[in-house]
């Protein structure tokens, strides 16, 4: 269990910068995820700021988890938002991968293979933490 109390920690490290650098140099990063940086349409950088600014939200809920005791409910659904997002992006870059007109192949299959990595530590902390939440409840009820 260790290893999966650190997982909101990475998932806010790996996004983190993607976040920053989708909000400081949109540009830049579309430039480098597009298969044709040339033809960016102009709305291309502000839904690439919109996304970083949804990115930099999902960095802020998953740093103010770090801290918390993994039995908490709220901590719980969190990880579970988690994993439905992460495994919804996972499946959307899957698909990217052969529309070379949207992303490049080695950029879809890194983000697949990443997303579906956290999406994967996310389903493990809420099976783990689940158990724990378990074992918890019916100590308190030996307890009483």
């Amino acid at each position: 269990m260790t290893i999966l109390r650190h997982v909101f920690l990475a998932n806010s490290i790996a996004e983190g910068g993607l976040a920053a650098l989708l909000l400081l140099a949109p540009q830049k990063a579309v430039a480098q995820l597009l298969v044709t940086p040339a033809i960016i349409e102009p709305y291309v950088e502000n839904v690439a700021r919109l996304y970083g600014a949804s990115l930099a939200s999902v960095v802020v809920t998953s740093l103010l988890q770090v801290g918390l005791p993994d039995i908490l409910p709220g901590k719980r659904n969190v990880a579970l938002g988690m994993l439905v997002y992460h495994g919804l992006v996972a499946i959307g870059a899957f698909h990217f991968r052969s529309q070379e007109t949207v992303a490049r192949a080695s950029t879809a299959w890194g983000a697949t293979i990443l997303h579906t990595a956290f999406s994967l530590a996310f389903y493990a902390y809420w099976n783990v933490t689940g158990q724990q939440v378990k074992q918890f409840a019916k100590q308190q009820k030996k307890a009483k």
